[in-house]
């Protein structure tokens, strides 16, 4: 009965890897975008010149 339990490992294990794989690179070209698009901005990137 045990040795059953263990050949019958599901294959999701794998599965989600890729789908962590496939969300953080979706993340990284979200993140590369939203920077491209606040250095095109005209904010300007430090905030010291606020104050004065």
């Amino acid at each position: 009965m045990r040795r059953q339990i263990t050949n019958q490992r599901p294959q999701r294990p794998q599965l989600t890897d890729q789908l962590l794989l496939l969300g953080n690179a979706q993340l990284f070209k979200v993140g590369k975008f939203v920077h491209a698009e606040l250095k095109a901005s005209s904010v300007p990137a430090d905030l010291s010149s606020y104050g004065k």
